[in-house]
């Protein structure tokens, strides 16, 4: 095996391919690569900020197989109400599950890397090189706006 092979990578999204996206990442490492950028959308967002967080495919492995994906569902009372709960959510607050409860998960397995924010995540040999500067990026839609956004340096577009 040969070690000190660097990689980048782009994760999709998709569900339930983010646990397909860690076999491919576990197969990487099993050939020596470390990873050094990643960015991702949806589920593969997901995979590239815990692998920036410094995660290896195996604690991923573990992490997937430990969730309770059913938690995701986190709808309120008023979401539940049939037909007129889920399209009044999705009318007045843009989808029918709150998100709270991957907010925490997420967080969570964050902070135990010891990241709490974008700035935990910089390469300090790149520190000055916005190109390469972080670890990960994140691609979202921002839908209110109507435009795609690359987190962490859209950020400013929003005062953080």
């Amino acid at each position: 095996m040969k070690t000190n092979l660097k990689a980048d990578a782009v994760f999709e999204g998709g569900g339930v391919k983010g646990i397909g996206l860690v076999g491919a990442v576990a197969v990487a490492e099993e050939k020596g690569y470390q990873w050094v950028n990643v960015a991702g959308t949806s589920a593969g967002a997901i995979v590239a900020a815990l692998l920036a967080a410094g995660y290896s495919a195996a604690e991923l492995k573990q992490v997937m197989q430990e969730l309770d994906y059913n938690k995701f569902k986190d709808a309120t009372f008023g979401d539940k109400i049939p037909l007129v709960g889920p399209m009044a959510s999705l009318i007045f607050e843009k989808g029918i599950y709150e998100g709270k409860y991957f907010e925490n998960w997420m967080r969570e397995l964050l902070w135990k890397k010891k990241v709490e924010t974008f700035s935990d995540l910089i390469l300090e040999e790149y520190k000055d090189d916005e190109q390469y500067r972080f670890k990960v990026r994140v691609i979202a839609a921002d839908i209110s706006r109507g435009r795609l956004l690359v987190l962490p340096q859209d950020a400013a577009d929003f005062g953080i």
